[in-house]
């Protein structure tokens, strides 16, 4: 059995005190409150609505600052579907203007289907936008999504129901740059055909998560080794990806991490033949400047004559990879 999947972000253009909007035949944009637009391009052809309805294959969210991230761009459109942003529906705007919920379809051609022939399934889900950075916090299914704001706060409320709605949309439910990396590196210990791009892709790609979290001082380790295993794995556009954005923020080059084990052994480069006599005992702290897939990091460490040594050490020295 194929099953094929698409996402369809059910937008609509209403709603004129929170944000406006423009539109032809070829593109439309929404400009939000916080002073953040957002842009629907490539239209989907007539053969193409025919199967998935109309809608975008492409939407583009800008910052105040000019900075653009493309969302849920890992779900390119082709013929078997991917992702569309329709026209139809409008975003439910919280009353401050700083959320925005929309119901996205998740649609799959499944072949064959029940009755023998090919069939489309698909299920709702209602992704919550940060409209001031571009991140999206939440992506619920359910009853949930049959919700809206209530009064005028940013309270997310369903008739009937008194369980805390608000916190399931607005807290931030996906994982952690950190706590991403570790879970990976665990994950590996036990099965070791695991992928970091699994990982990533649960998290609504790699695009989301540096919106979400932007790279500091804290995560940049994670980031970096993060890259070196997407390219080990094949994924090097999403390694460029992260490793331009690292590269631009000149602000947070130093990452530095604490060895965790009794005593963390050098190597001149990424391959157990090359151990030297040196090591490095436990809360030394290194700056994390490389990574070679999950098992290597390259690290600088400041000596006590004030001169910097660049080596190698295996991943699980530093709890940045601890199991």
């Amino acid at each position: 059995m194929r099953i094929y999947t698409k996402v369809a972000l059910l937008i609509g253009f209403s709603m004129t005190i929170l944000f406006s909007a423009k539109s032809d035949a070829d593109e439309s944009k929404i400009n939000f409150q916080s002073g953040s637009s957002l842009v629907f391009s490539l239209p989907l052809s007539k053969s193409e609505e025919k199967i998935f309805g109309s809608g975008w294959k492409e939407a583009v969210f800008s910052d105040l600052s000019g900075k653009q991230v493309a969302l849920f761009h890992m779900g390119n459109f082709s013929s078997a579907g991917g992702l569309i942003f329709d026209k139809d529906y409008s975003p439910a705007i919280s009353p401050s203007g700083k959320y925005a919920v929309f119901s996205v379809l998740r649609t799959g051609i499944v072949d064959p289907g029940p009755s023998g022939n090919a069939e489309v399934s698909s299920r709702q889900y209602c992704p919550v936008l940060d409209t001031t950075s571009g991140c999206i916090v939440s992506m619920q299914t359910g009853e949930i999504c049959g919700g809206d704001w209530a009064g005028n706060t940013d309270e997310w409320t369903i008739t009937g129901n008194k369980y805390d709605s608000t916190s399931a949309m607005l807290k931030y439910e996906f994982n952690h740059v950190n706590n991403l990396w570790r879970q990976y590196m665990q994950s590996v210990a036990i099965t070791p055909s695991s992928t970091i791009k699994d990982f990533v892709e649960d998290n609504l790609g790699i695009a989301n998560m540096m919106t979400c979290e932007p790279p500091s001082v804290e995560n940049r380790g994670a980031y970096l080794l993060m890259a070196g295993q997407l390219r080990k794995e094949g994924d090097f556009a999403d390694a460029n990806f992260v490793e331009k954005r690292l590269g631009s923020d000149s602000g947070n080059k130093s990452t530095y991490v604490a060895i965790s084990v009794d005593r963390s052994r050098l190597y001149e480069n990424p391959d157990p033949a090359s151990k030297t006599k040196m090591y490095l005992i436990k809360g030394d702290l290194v700056q994390v400047i490389g990574g070679r897939g999950a098992d290597w990091v390259q690290i600088e460490y400041k000596q006590s004559n004030g001169k910097m040594l660049t080596k190698w050490i295996a991943c699980f020295d530093i709890a940045l990879c601890k199991k």
